[in-house]
């Protein structure tokens, strides 16, 4: 969970980065002397940038819903395999030995 939150808070954080260094560049811009045209580019700019905005802030709510999402089947998942390890514990102690047994000989073929 930490790596989740930390890789949001990275991209939030550049995000946030980007549109304050826009921000900055669309106001100097704006108070410059410059042609009208350079005037509405600048103001296009600014509502791409509040798009850039929006659209950032909508993708990390849905990696955090898919990423709580993904946490809830792992556990769900965790806990039926730890049920079924207590329901059968020496199935579930074959079933390992089986599985050491497979990388052993995997690992001793070179």
């Amino acid at each position: 969970m930490s790596t989740h939150s930390s890789s949001t808070g990275a991209l939030d954080a550049n995000n946030q980065e980007l549109v304050t260094e826009a921000q900055g560049l669309l106001d100097r811009l704006s108070h410059s002397k410059l042609g009208e045209e350079a005037k509405i580019l600048a103001a296009k700019l600014r509502d791409g940038v509040e798009t850039l905005k929006t659209k950032s802030a909508e993708a990390v709510e849905v990696v955090k819903a898919k990423s709580a999402e993904a946490q809830k089947q792992v556990k769900v998942g965790v806990e039926k395999t730890e049920e079924a390890i207590k329901d059968h514990p020496w199935t579930a102690v074959g079933v390992a030995v089986g599985v050491g047994v497979v990388i052993g000989l995997l690992i001793r073929r070179d």
